[in-house]
């Protein structure tokens, strides 16, 4: 997000476990590396949120994190538009809303 200059960032995640550890972290000690290093990178924009939503209303999330993961992934092909492939689930997931 710092990389493509957003500074007000809402984040939107379906793992309760996740808020909890990012406002509770010490309540995770064995994450607490990784959540010294996210806050970290969260404390570089001027706001930011994270909403809990349901798996089924954040589809498209999903789809993207199975791909860059699947696919090993280490560019955003998001910003450029995205795959062709991926614009109906983000069609599917707006007429939803």
């Amino acid at each position: 997000m710092v990389n493509m200059r957003l500074k007000n960032v809402i984040l939107e995640a379906s793992s309760i476990e996740l808020r909890e550890a990012l406002l509770e972290p010490h309540q995770y000690p064995e994450l607490k590396s990784l959540i010294d290093r996210i806050l970290l990178l969260l404390s570089r924009l001027d706001s930011w949120s994270l909403i809990h939503v349901h798996s089924s209303r954040n589809r498209v999330a999903t789809v993207i994190a199975v791909s860059v993961i699947t696919d090993v992934r280490t560019q955003s092909y998001v910003a450029t538009g995205g795959p062709s492939w991926l614009s109906h689930t983000i069609l599917s997931e707006a007429q939803a809303v």
